[in-house]
């Protein structure tokens, strides 16, 4: 989504009505959220949401959420990450196992139900598909431009969507998915971040990209981001790492370098989305790896 014309900081650009959004009932339940999906796809013209169902099911690319990747990628990211670094189980899960089924399930098609759950993982906010918003893709820093004026999703107000700073004509409009000030983002701001959102949306994070790492001695996190004359720069959120910790990026960079030869063989046998997605990520967490060790050694 980007601005027609140029938008002063604060400046309203559009309220989503409560009663707009898709949700999961009472429940809560993000299966009951991919239940309600797959009936108003079976309402066609007759649902209420029937531009935004046939938006959802024929033109985003659900086919290609990690979900529905092949086992041959699935195995090779499992390589990728080893058995320390994050996303661990990457692409698993299904609506099957997941939500289990309902004698009101036994009615639907399972590949609908499937597209559903994908759906419903890569565009909602919890429980709740927020048409429009969902439009808006995440970037943080300099490029987070546009958000709420603090209401959750689920206390049953409508979303007020406001500039953040001034915004110039044809830049692009962009939301945080883990630094926005509602309470449904407590706690994302240090846990969620390009490893998590490249399982649960199936993108890699442009810059600035954060990445958190576990580690025997606590939690690393840092953003690497590339400034305007395209030098690379690390910032620290997380304290900066012991010896220990050092030595655990160290490692893990020289693993991911001995497998050069594997990722390039690997994906030469997928579909071009998971080829890009893998190559993507292991580029971007070598880099990270890299200039976050190169910047404590010197």
């Amino acid at each position: 989504m980007f601005a027609v014309s140029p938008i002063k900081n604060n400046e309203r650009i559009f309220v989503l009505p409560n009663a707009a959004f898709l949700t999961a009932g009472p429940s809560e339940d993000v299966c009951d959220t991919a239940r309600n999906l797959a009936r108003e796809y079976h309402l066609k013209s007759e649902s209420d949401y029937a531009p935004y169902v046939e938006y959802v099911y024929g033109s985003f690319p659900h086919e290609h959420h990690p979900r529905a990747w092949s086992r041959d990628a699935k195995d090779l990211m499992a390589t990728l990450v080893g058995e320390e670094l994050e996303p661990q189980n990457f692409g698993q899960g299904s609506f099957q196992h997941s939500c289990g089924s309902t004698e009101e399930d036994e009615n639907t098609p399972i590949e609908i139900l499937e597209a559903a759950s994908r759906i419903v993982l890569a565009r909602s906010w919890g429980d709740k598909l927020l048409p429009v918003v969902d439009m808006l893709n995440h970037r943080n820093g300099r490029f987070y431009n546009v958000g709420d004026q603090a209401n959750s999703a689920h206390e049953g107000k409508d979303i007020v969507f406001v500039a953040l700073r001034d915004i110039n004509e044809g830049e692009q409009l962009y939301i945080s998915y883990n630094e926005c000030p509602d309470i449904d983002c407590e706690g994302y701001d240090l846990t969620f971040g390009a490893p998590q959102m490249l399982d649960e949306y199936g993108f890699v994070e442009q810059y600035p990209r954060r990445f958190n790492f576990e580690t025997n001695d606590g939690f690393l996190v840092f953003d690497v981001d590339m400034q305007e004359d395209n030098t690379i720069t690390v910032i620290w959120l997380s304290d900066q790492p012991s010896v220990a910790q050092i030595s655990f990026l160290k490692g893990h960079l020289d693993r991911l370098h001995k497998l050069n030869s594997t990722i390039s063989l690997g994906v030469a046998q997928l579909q071009s989305h998971e080829k890009n997605t893998i190559v993507q990520y292991y580029q971007a967490l070598i880099q990270a790896l890299d200039v976050s060790t190169s910047s404590l050694l010197g």
